[in-house]
C-alpha cells in the first residue's frame, strides 16, 4: 500500500452513514504462498464503554426520528483515526450533528480518554458531516479537516502540546457548502498534501435554527434532487501552511453531488488517480495526467458503473497485488415499500441488481413506472453507462478492469460506507458494510 500511495500520513475522512444492522462479507480468492496460519477471532465484543468511549451522534429532531425528511440529514456523521499527539497511539475523532464533537486519546493500555476540551475542536455549533487528519507541513503533526453542512468547514492546526488552533482562515480553507468527505493526497508529487473536499447542493432552507445551530433541509426526494448543485473543491498545498484553490484548472469540479473518495494510483504510472462517488448519477474515475490536471476516464476503463454510489473503496482482494474497487449503490434498494419488509423477501430478491432506478418498486406499485420515469428524467440518467447495484472491479494488468460483483458474491441489500480489514487472520482482507432501512416502526436489519 505505502509503495503505491506514496504519500505519508495519508487518513481518509470518510461517511459510516445510517448503520442499523451490518453485513459481513468474506472474500476469498488468490494464492496463499508464504502466508503463515493465524488464529482466527471468534467474534467481536463491543466494548466502547469498558474502553471509555461514550460518544454518542444526537440527530436533528425535526429532520430524524418521528419527524423523519428525505434530506441527507439522514446521513449521519464520520470519524477520523490518526496519532496527533505522536504518542504512537492511534486515536480518534467523532463527528456530530447536534452537540459537539469528541477527540478521545489513546492511552496505549486498551482505554481513552475524552480530550475534547483541552485539543480545542469541539466545536459544536454547525451540522459536522466527516473529518480528516493529515500531516500538512510535515513536522510530524496531524492536522485536523472537518467537513459540515452549510455552517462553514474548520481547520485545526496542531500546535504540538496537545492542543489545536483554527486556522481555517489564516490556511486559505474557508468554504461554506454542504461538504461531505474530506480527502489528503499529494496530487502533484510535491511531496506535501493536498486536500479534496467533495460537496453535493444546496438542499436546505434559508431559515436559521438558532437553538439548533442549522439550516433546515427541505422534505421530498424529488425536491432535494432538483437542488442547484454544488461542485468539488481541490486545494493545492503551497508548503507554508497556506492552500490554493485549483479545481478549475485540475479539471475536478465533478458532476455534483460528491461524496466518498477513493485513491490510487490504478494504471501505475506513478500518480494518485481518484474515484469519486455521486449520489444521483454515476461516479466518476479521474487519471492523474501528471501535469496538474485530470482526465474522466470512467466509461474508457470502468465501462458501465454503479449508479448513486454511496461508498467506495480500494483494496487487494485476491493478494496479486494490484489494488482492486469496490462501489456500493444503496439508491436502488431504497424505493422497497415501506409495508414490505425485506426479512420476508427471499434474499435472492432483494439482493441483487435491478434494471432501472427505482429498484423494486414496480413489482409492488401501480404507480411505479411513472415515478420511473419521472427520476429518470429528473435525474437525466443514461441506463446505458450504469447498474443499478454494487460493482467490484478487479484490477487487470496495463490498467483494466474487470466487473465481477456477482461472481464475488458482492451485491448486498442497502448498503452505505465501506471497511476493510483482515477480520478473521486468514490473510485476505475482508469487507464491512454498514446498512439500514426504515419502516413505520423503526428498523430492522438486512437479510444477509
Amino acid at each position: 500500500m505505502s509503495s503505491i500511495f506514496s504519500v505519508r500520513n495519508l487518513i481518509l475522512g470518510f461517511s459510516v452513514l445510517a448503520a442499523a444492522t451490518y453485513a459481513y462479507l468474506s472474500l476469498q480468492g488468490g494464492k496463499r504462498d508464504n502466508l503463515p496460519p493465524r488464529e482466527s477471532p471468534s467474534k467481536f465484543v463491543e466494548s466502547a464503554q469498558a474502553a471509555g468511549i461514550n460518544f454518542r451522534m444526537n440527530y436533528l429532531p425535526a429532520e430524524q426520528g418521528e419527524n423523519f425528511k428525505v434530506n441527507l440529514y439522514d446521513h449521519g456523521c464520520g470519524l477520523a483515526v490518526a496519532d496527533y499527539d505522536g504518542d504512537g497511539h492511534e486515536d480518534v475523532y467523532f463527528v456530530n450533528q447536534l452537540g459537539k464533537n469528541a477527540l478521545y486519546r489513546n492511552k496505549g493500555d486498551g482505554t481513552f480518554e475524552d480530550v475534547t476540551k483541552k485539543a480545542g475542536v469541539g466545536l459544536g455549533d454547525r451540522v459536522c458531516v466527516a473529518a480528516a487528519f493529515a500531516d500538512t507541513l510535515n513536522k510530524g503533526r496531524q492536522d485536523l479537516y472537518v467537513t459540515s453542512t452549510r455552517g462553514g468547514n474548520v481547520f485545526f492546526r496542531n500546535n504540538g502540546d496537545g492542543t489545536f488552533t483554527d486556522a481555517t482562515k489564516e490556511a486559505g480553507l474557508e468554504l461554506i457548502a454542504h461538504s461531505q468527505t474530506a480527502t489528503f493526497f499529494d496530487y502533484n508529487n510535491d511531496g506535501l498534501l493536498d486536500l479534496l473536499v467533495t460537496n453535493t447542493a444546496r438542499w436546505t432552507n434559508k431559515d436559521y435554527d438558532e437553538i439548533n445551530h442549522y439550516y433546515p433541509g427541505i422534505s421530498g426526494f424529488m425536491a432535494m434532487v432538483s437542488s442547484p448543485i454544488e461542485y468539488n473543491v481541490l486545494y493545492r498545498n503551497n508548503g507554508d501552511g497556506t492552500f490554493t484553490d485549483v479545481t478549475e484548472k485540475a479539471g475536478l469540479k465533478g458532476k455534483g453531488w460528491g461524496g466518498d473518495v477513493a485513491v490510487f494510483d490504478y494504471n501505475g504510472d506513478g500518480h494518485l488517480d481518484l474515484f469519486v462517488t455521486n449520489m444521483f448519477g454515476g461516479g466518476q474515475l479521474y487519471r492523474n495526467n501528471g501535469d496538474g490536471t485530470f482526465t474522466d476516464v470512467t466509461r474508457k476503463v470502468l465501462g458501465r458503473s454503479s449508479f448513486g454510489p454511496i461508498g467506495c473503496k480500494v483494496f487487494d482482494f485476491n493478494n496479486d497485488g494490484m489494488l482492486d474497487l469496490f462501489i456500493v449503490d444503496m439508491h436502488s434498494d431504497m424505493w422497497l415499500p415501506p409495508t414490505v419488509d425485506p426479512r420476508s423477501r427471499p434474499s435472492s430478491e432483494v439482493m441483487r441488481k435491478y434494471d432501472r432506478i427505482t429498484g423494486p418498486l414496480a413489482q409492488y406499485a401501480k404507480e411505479g413506472e411513472k415515478v420511473e420515469q419521472r427520476t429518470a428524467d429528473a435525474l437525466k440518467v443514461r441506463y446505458d453507462e450504469v447498474f443499478f447495484g454494487n460493482t467490484f472491479f478487479k484490477a487487470l494488468p496495463n490498467g483494466r478492469f474487470q466487473e465481477v460483483s456477482d461472481k464475488a458474491n458482492m451485491e448486498s441489500f442497502w448498503p452505505w460506507g465501506i471497511a476493510t480489514a483482515d477480520f478473521d487472520n486468514d490473510g485476505y482482507e475482508d469487507v464491512f458494510l454498514p446498512s439500514g432501512w426504515d419502516t413505520p416502526t423503526g428498523t430492522g436489519p438486512t437479510p444477509c
